[in-house]
């Protein structure tokens, strides 16, 4: 699948969800380009250098006349700060060693003083944390601006200040997606720096490499915990770009649990996502291990001490949830393990054993005698909870 395709899916995807009333999951989802800059993929580093692109005779020159080196480098570790020859074609009297001070030296060099010229600050470039090639988009007659637009409007940093040519000069992700989106598949190692292992290096002293907003929807943000199963599901590949199917399972199996899944007064509000969708809560927790000793321990099971049982009524009244619409029994026909949860074995035949055993109220539905054999064969002892005399049950269902 292309990028343009994943692009457009996910954008699918985004306006279902505004559709739904749902817009704040995706409201991130898109950067603007070029304000989206990583200062992770660009580290901050203090520069000796003061540089002033927007002097009008800077702005006249043509980039490759400073940066000479650009025009072939081949990866972003090789400096492409200017060499003094350069300068010193427009700025003689300045370069002149024999003229030394601040309204020379320290008009480029930050922090000039004469009495320790030796101590200059040192001039190096800022290699990004990334696999490019300045030569290769030279010779496809890319235009330095079409990267590095906001350059040569961006004043030098302040003395002790971070460099000027970091953000938002430096390229963003969704500036370069602006040209590679419909491309083929293109990796993510084929631009960011990959472990031995071939996932993407993540960790830096910094913080963390994340995908950012410009970047199909991906971004790490507060809503990604509901909106990376729709990513996952689109774009599986991508996701595995830094991640191994462990840290998947993780979480989905049970072995790490996050608490910022939930909401604040989670406690409160849980039963009611319990009822609506218990499966999604057994996805990470057990029932017996986890959901019933906290119910005992608070007095809302049956299991409960007599001194913590609640006198609160847990389901709706006896009119509602056992006669009438009979709501128990669709309820424990949708999930009779939730029902388990609380309920023993014994709470069920107190109502649908037979008479002698409980209050004989059937469970069956209409027409089950022809169907009784059947089922009987199949599994008899659950027959026998309530019937107790199997072999004359046996003969009744011939």
């Amino acid at each position: 699948m292309t990028l343009s395709a994943r692009f457009t899916r996910t954008t699918m995807l985004c306006a279902l969800a505004a559709i739904a009333g749902l817009a704040s999951l995706c409201a991130t989802a898109f950067g603007d380009g070029g304000s989206d800059v990583s200062a992770i993929v660009y580290p901050a580093r203090p520069q000796g250098l003061i540089m002033n692109h927007r002097t009008p005779a800077h702005r006249a020159l043509a980039c490759v006349h400073c940066h000479e080196s650009s025009a072939n480098a081949a990866a972003t570790e090789g400096t492409l700060v200017p060499r003094e020859a350069v300068c010193t074609e427009c700025h003689a009297a300045a370069t002149d060693r024999a003229q030394q001070g601040a309204k020379t030296c320290g008009m480029c060099h930050r922090g000039f003083d004469p009495g320790r010229s030796s101590a200059l600050a040192p001039v190096r470039g800022q290699p990004a944390r990334l696999r490019f090639s300045h030569g290769r988009h030279a010779r496809a007659e890319i235009a330095c601006t079409t990267c590095h637009g906001q350059l040569v409007d961006s004043l030098p940093a302040a003395d002790g200040g971070k460099p000027s040519l970091v953000s938002p000069t430096m390229p963003s992700m969704g500036d370069c997606l602006a040209c590679h989106r419909g491309q083929k598949t293109l990796p993510c190692k084929g631009c960011h720096i990959a472990l031995p292992s071939g996932l993407l290096r993540t960790r830096f002293p910094e913080g963390a490499l994340v995908p950012r907003s410009s970047f199909l929807g991906m971004a790490h943000d507060r809503d990604f915990s509901v909106r990376h199963r729709w990513l996952a599901a689109d774009d599986s590949a991508a996701c595995s770009s830094c991640h191994v199917e462990k840290d998947c399972t993780a979480c989905h199996d049970g072995d790490r649990r996050p608490r910022g899944l939930h909401p604040n007064d989670y406690l409160t509000l849980h039963a009611q996502d319990a009822e609506r969708s218990a499966s999604r809560c057994t996805s990470c927790h057990t029932t017996q291990s986890f959901c019933m000793p906290c119910h005992a321990r608070l007095g809302v099971s049956p299991v409960a001490a007599p001194d913590l049982a609640s006198p609160k009524r847990f389901h709706p009244p006896s009119a509602v949830w056992v006669r009438g619409p009979m709501q128990h029994a669709r309820e424990a026909q949708r999930s009779l393990a939730t029902c388990a949860s609380c309920h023993a074995e014994r709470d069920c035949v107190t109502c649908h054993g037979a008479p002698g055993i409980g209050a004989g109220v059937s469970p069956h539905p209409p027409g089950f005698a022809a169907e009784c054999a059947a089922r009987m064969q199949a599994s008899s002892r659950a027959c026998a909870t309530c019937h107790r005399d199997i072999e004359n049950l046996r003969a009744r269902c011939r």
